[in-house]
């Protein structure tokens, strides 16, 4: 009834475009690897941005910074706010 196919394009570049200019290639080759790098760098801040947000959230929510009890108190079997 349905059907579904998955292709994966090749990453590699034809024998031929590299024949063809070199020196473009290479070119085209390094420009590609940089921006890549670049967004594996922005990728890495936002995530490390976010785990900071993460921890300090849970750290103020345990320790209660803003009055000095803490938040949390803990039942038997659940948490209650």
């Amino acid at each position: 009834m349905f059907d579904a196919e998955v292709s994966y394009p090749p990453i590699e570049p034809s024998h031929y475009l590299i024949a063809l200019n070199p020196g473009v290639f290479e070119a085209e080759q390094a420009r590609v690897r940089e921006r890549f790098e670049s967004a594996v760098e922005l990728a890495e801040q936002a995530f490390a941005g976010e785990l900071q947000k993460l921890v300090t959230h849970l750290a103020e929510r345990l320790t209660g910074l803003q009055d000095g009890q803490p938040r949390w108190r803990w039942s038997s079997a659940r948490m209650e706010t």
